[in-house]
């Protein structure tokens, strides 16, 4: 639901409800997002407009 509103990247204290107390910058919203939707949902990814395939591909091998 968090997506649908919008995420502000200069925004802090957002904060996700199965992750009890965790707050969040807006930054760190974004990429939580991200990489929700890219292990959930790979196939719909180019559907929420946010064009970090490339850092995500990196990402992933830098923590293997």
């Amino acid at each position: 639901m968090l997506g649908r509103s919008g995420i502000d990247p200069k925004k802090d204290n957002y904060s996700v409800p199965s992750l009890n107390g965790r707050k969040f910058s807006g930054y760190q919203m974004i990429a939580y997002f991200y990489v929700s939707w890219a292990i959930a949902i790979p196939d719909m990814l180019s559907q929420i407009g946010l064009p970090f395939d490339q850092e995500y591909k990196i990402a992933k091998q830098l923590s293997n």
